[in-house]
């Protein structure tokens, strides 16, 4: 798993918009598309047309303002195969409303499904299952995801790993019962605990909410996760203060790569 971006509000020279890419077995899961996700592609050697599916938490513009250039980008490079794309009903219409007022329109198939709607891709000998569950970021349409995947033998599946994506939240019974047990939990940690009045009034967590999340659905690694960009030169607090409640906890910076296996 390679993070791309993990800040929030503006972006600094190491630190870009929220954006990961989950890879197994050569299937290749974007999720979020923050502005400059493309770059961050091209930094790491991966062209854009080896994304098979994107995973869309919310319509705020840190999260999708990367898109249109992206699918773009994969049109130039003569993409042909079906791209899934998993976001809210609203997504569909931004995208639309740009390919009209840019007169472009891609040339490969664009699939879209909602969050929760569980979506399941077979290649070779490995499965993906994807399921979206709604999170609390105040009043837009916002989802979380679990991403399992799975090795196939004959008629049976062996579950490899669990991943689960909070996108951005403050904390609520909402989600809980879809992230227990992740081997990574990657979570809202956008503020230090000093802060939790205005995190939860903007509908997100502070690395201590993550770290308790982490504790009570018995994840195995926590990742804290669209830190505030007043944290660039102190962002050791986030994870100092999480890890006395939780002690497997990193925090995302980009460019770093996690094991899911």
């Amino acid at each position: 798993m390679l993070f791309l971006g993990t800040t929030s509000g503006m972006p600094t020279p190491n630190a870009w918009f929220p954006s990961f890419l989950l890879t197994f077995q050569g299937y290749n899961v974007l999720v979020d598309a923050g502005e400059g996700v493309q770059l961050r592609l091209i930094e790491n050697s991966i062209g854009p047309s080896r994304i098979d599916m994107i995973l869309i938490s919310h319509l705020h513009g840190d999260h999708i303002f990367g898109l249109p250039g992206l699918i773009q980008s994969m049109n130039m490079t003569s993409r042909t195969k079906e791209l899934h794309i998993i976001a809210p009903t609203e997504l569909r219409e931004f995208l639309d409303l740009i390919f009209e007022k840019t007169r472009f329109s891609p040339d490969f198939p664009i699939t879209f499904s909602q969050p929760l709607q569980e979506k399941t891709v077979e290649k070779g000998n490995i499965r993906i299952k994807v399921h979206g569950f709604r999170v609390c970021h105040n009043e837009i349409d916002s989802y979380g995801y679990v991403i399992e995947g799975y090795k196939l033998k004959k008629d049976e599946e062996k579950r490899v790993f669990r991943v689960s994506y909070t996108g951005d939240t403050k904390p609520c019974e909402n989600y809980f019962k879809y992230i227990v047990n992740s081997d990574i939990l990657i979570h809202d940690a956008t503020f230090e605990e000093k802060m939790r009045e205005e995190a939860h009034l903007y509908g997100h967590s502070t690395s201590i909410d993550a770290a308790e999340v982490a504790l009570k659905s018995n994840a195995k690694l926590l990742i804290l996760f669209h830190k505030s960009t007043r944290y660039k030169r102190n962002s050791d607090k986030l994870l100092q203060q999480a890890r006395k409640i939780f002690h497997n906890t990193i925090l995302a910076e980009d460019n770093m790569v996690v094991p899911i296996l």
